[in-house]
Parts: structure tokens; C-alpha cells; sequence
């Protein structure tokens, strides 16, 4: 995790004189990195999440606005949006919602860094085959092991209870791929990032970036 989070840091091309949001900021451990270029005073967290929210508030000593509601955000305007691993557990609602409010977030000339997993073909086979041998079978049915390996359509896992917000907890079935039609929708993709081999595209990677302006 922690290479993946330099390796946005580098993707968002950070300045001290930007303005940060991190959408959906979990831990804060983004946040504690880019507080090496940009003052803590132009950073700020959002995350629905009190368990998370907490987490954050202690690793970055107070010094950093961390959000609960994103109306608390209304009218505000960041030059850099990062989005980590945060998009694949929403429900669809909620998702083209979040893809809204990020829009409307941006500053002109903004950047988006958004990133999600690698759920199909070879990165799904190998992922599954983890999960079956450590136990975490949660979704993961022969059904869902096939047609992820081949990159075919699967339902997902239902949302749960997570802080008292529907959440996805399996990344089984997520498709980057129908991700990006919808993000394509709301933002233009500059660049799309796999990792951690960008050389080897979708191949045996975890994680795709998607760097967008609007």
C-alpha cells in the first residue's frame, strides 16, 4: 500500500501552492505524505467513516481539516482531488454521486487522481486464488472465480453495513473497465497508470490510476 501511495503522490504532480482533497482519505496516510510538499493548512480529508476519521485526526497530529459531510464542502475548490481505492466499494448511486461532487470540487485546470483495483482475467485468478487458500471466501463462488477470470459481467457482493453507510466489502466482480465508462462520462481520462508493473497493463497488476481534468 505504502508504494502505491508515493506512487499517486507522484501522479498528482503536487506544489506547495496546491490545495489537496482527499476523497474518501481512510487513514491519512496520503495526506502524511503530501504534507511533505504542501502545507498542512492546504490539505484537507474527507471521509464519512468516524472510525476513519479518527485514524486520520491522530496521524496527522490535528494539524489537517479532516470532513465528515461533503456539505461541509460546498463552495470550496481544490487544484488536486485524489480518490484511492475509495469508488469500488459504493453502490451505483452512490458512486455517480461521489463522481458529481468530485467534479464540482475541482478548481479550473484541477486534477483528479482516482484509482481502483484490478479485479478481472490474470490479476482476478491470482487474487481469488489467495483469498480460497486464506480463507476469505467472501463471494467468491466458482461462478464468480470463471467469470472473472474471463472478464465477464458478475453481480456483486450486496452493500453491507459499514458506519452506518452501504458499502461493498468484496472487490469480486468490480470491472475497472465499466469504472471507466463512468468516469469517462464526468471527467477526461489523461492518462490511465497500471501498477505496480505499468509496462504490464491489466496483466497481473492491482491497481489501475486514472488521471482526469474536467
Amino acid at each position: 500500500h505504502k508504494k502505491r501511495f508515493k506512487q499517486a503522490i507522484k501522479l498528482l504532480e503536487l506544489k506547495p501552492e496546491d490545495t489537496l482533497l482527499d476523497y474518501g482519505c481512510g487513514g491519512g496516510y496520503l495526506l502524511e505524505l503530501a504534507g511533505k510538499i504542501v502545507p498542512p493548512d492546504r490539505l484537507y480529508g474527507f471521509d464519512p467513516s468516524e472510525s476513519m476519521r479518527k485514524l486520520a485526526t491522530e496521524k496527522l497530529a490535528g494539524k489537517t481539516k479532516i470532513f465528515a459531510n461533503v456539505d461541509e464542502l460546498r463552495g470550496m475548490k481544490f487544484t488536486k482531488i485524489a480518490c484511492l481505492e475509495t469508488l469500488e466499494h459504493l453502490p451505483d448511486q452512490l458512486l455517480h454521486e461521489a463522481l458529481n461532487t468530485i467534479s464540482n470540487l475541482l478548481a479550473e485546470n484541477g486534477k483528479v487522481l482516482i484509482s481502483v483495483p484490478v479485479e478481472i482475467g490474470l490479476s482476478a485468478v491470482v487474487k481469488n486464488t489467495f483469498r480460497a487458500v486464506f480463507g476469505n471466501l467472501r463471494h467468491l463462488t466458482l461462478k464468480t472465480f470463471t467469470r472473472t477470470a474471463l472478464g465477464l459481467p458478475c453481480e456483486r457482493e450486496i452493500p453491507q453495513d459499514f458506519d452506518g453507510l452501504p458499502f461493498i466489502y468484496s472487490h469480486i466482480c468490480f470491472d475497472y473497465r465499466r469504472f471507466e465508462k463512468l468516469l469517462s462520462e464526468v471527467f477526461k481520462i489523461k492518462k490511465k497508470v497500471f501498477s505496480p508493473v505499468p509496462a504490464l497493463g491489466p496483466i497481473l497488476n492491482n491497481i489501475v490510476f486514472f488521471v482526469c481534468e474536467r
